[in-house]
């Protein structure tokens, strides 16, 4: 399509927009509105990230406030002290990769089987269970630390990242079989009746559907390890020794310890653990997009 092409296609779609809205005021209000709050949201979340973003990369002992929209000057003095003087890029970010992984394979080995009986399987109280396991996300992390502290104490797993992946996956494993659930809903048991007869048993063609849940499965990976990620309270209330840190209970810890918020530093450590997960969402987002939204298989 040529450039001028382009431009008639823009200007006929303002026309019909125009006319769209002289005709009907009221939905060309509610969709000013709607785009209006959307805006807003944007302008309100990403604000605070483009600062910690020209923090990250201004000289030490710049940054003042209000915070300068266009720096001035760009240093990376704020990496390299992160890169070579601290342990961030080494143990903490080796612990959160561990945490988040070994929480993402558990999620998956217990919510996919999970997943498969509520939708396969002709459950007495099917619904009822699946409010049950699904209610369980309402019930507040707090007001189960206490009692969780004391059941890790007695069996000595406090103060390993064990116990770290085990909560984290407990808070993913519901949503994460309510996701993989309803994708297996969408997938006819053709293949499955087709596979028993031709003598396979009931695990054997559970495996040949398995590839068609792809996009649930790369869902409820990506959640689970953005969830176990992002943990701070479960790793900074079940674990006391240095070496156990997670990266967001590192920089906790880092910024308790300069007694002043050191903000490069804090933005170089913060855009670092952004990293994986910005990498892991432009690879897997097809995935991520296709597992939310339920896409039927066809084929």
């Amino acid at each position: 399509m040529s450039v001028q092409q382009r431009l008639l296609e823009s200007r006929y779609r303002v026309r019909n927009g125009i006319e769209y809205a002289r005709k009907h005021p009221e939905n060309a209000l509610l969709r000013g509105v709607g785009f209006a709050v959307l805006v807003s949201a944007t302008v309100y979340f990403l604000v605070p990230l483009y600062w910690l973003f020209v923090a990250a990369f201004k000289p030490p002992n710049t940054i003042g406030f209000p915070p300068d929209i266009v720096p001035s000057t760009v240093s990376a003095t704020n990496f390299q002290t992160i890169l070579t003087q601290t342990e961030f890029v080494g143990q903490y970010l080796i612990n959160s990769v561990i945490v988040a992984g070994g929480s993402a394979i558990l999620v998956l080995t217990i919510a996919t089987p999970a997943g498969y009986a509520f939708s396969r399987y002709d459950i007495k109280y099917k619904n009822y269970l699946m409010v049950a396991i699904l209610s369980v996300q309402m019930i507040p992390f707090l007001a189960m630390i206490i009692p969780l502290y004391r059941i890790f104490s007695i069996i000595g797993l406090l103060d390993t990242l064990l116990v770290i992946i085990i909560v984290a996956s407990a808070n993913t494993i519901p949503v994460g079989t309510w996701l993989i659930k309803g994708y297996f809903d969408t997938v006819p048991d053709g293949l499955e009746e087709a596979a028993r007869v031709g003598g396979a048993s009931r695990f054997q063609a559970f495996r040949v559907i398995i590839p068609l849940a792809k996009p649930a499965l790369g869902a409820v990976t990506i959640y689970a390890f953005v969830g176990a990620w992002n943990q701070f309270v479960i790793p900074l209330t079940f674990t006391n020794s240095e070496a156990k840190w997670v990266y967001p209970v590192a920089i906790y810890r880092f910024i308790s310890r300069q007694g002043v918020v050191n903000w490069g530093l804090l933005g170089a450590a913060s855009l670092i653990a952004m990293l994986p997960i910005l990498v892991l969402f432009v690879t897997f987002q097809k995935q991520f997009v296709a597992g939310l939204t339920g896409a039927e298989y066809k084929g």
